[in-house]
């Protein structure tokens, strides 16, 4: 291929591309459509503030029905200010006693839903302050984010706006195959649409 063809090809999918991020930016700042929305064809208020999106998951044939849950103690209420207003560096730098004091309770945290796998029937994600830094700037830092998995037997659906995640915290560097996966985990017992 000349030099000539490889800079006109260039500037065709250079073209496309502005395109394409037009359209998205388009959708994103005039008609309030979120990217995850975008990706998964799904309407921002598709559901109402309150709306709970968890359910019970579907029981395998011949099991015995799940006993009723007990009432669970309010949450304490968490923002990502706390948990991501300290510099880590991976190893070294200790976790705040504000944040570890928080280790096993019961804890409610608000931000926006990423799909780890499967778009529906979740049983884990991660969640994020804002979709704009982490989705459009930089990649967040391991304490900006807050790995869900759901308890036993429940299953959420995804739902591309602000969600109100709540269940028991756990703090503390998790490693997977030697890499560092997380510093906050959730155990999730409640998804709610804020």
């Amino acid at each position: 291929m000349t030099p000539a063809r490889r800079r006109r090809l260039a500037r065709l999918i250079f073209a496309l591309l502005i395109v394409m991020g037009a359209g998205v930016a388009g959708r994103f700042f005039f008609l309030g459509q979120s990217v995850p929305a975008l990706l998964l064809g799904r309407k921002p208020g598709s559901a109402k503030p309150g709306a709970v999106l968890v359910r019970e998951a579907p029981a395998p044939e011949g099991a015995a029905h799940p006993r009723p849950a007990m009432p669970l103690p309010p949450p304490l209420k968490v923002k990502f200010n706390l948990l991501g207003g300290w510099k880590y560096d991976e190893g070294k730098t200790p976790i705040p006693e504000k944040v570890r004091a928080l280790d096993g309770k019961r804890v409610e945290i608000i931000g926006f839903m990423m799909p780890l796998n499967e778009p529906q029937n979740l049983t884990r994600f991660i969640v994020v302050q804002s979709l704009w830094s982490c989705c459009f700037g930089q990649t967040p830092a391991v304490n900006h984010v807050v790995a869900v998995t759901m308890a036993p037997g429940k299953v959420v659906s995804f739902y591309p706006e602000p969600v109100r995640v709540t269940g028991i915290f756990s703090v503390g560097e998790t490693r997977e195959e030697g890499y560092l996966v997380s510093v906050y985990r959730l155990l999730g017992d409640q998804v709610v649409v804020r």
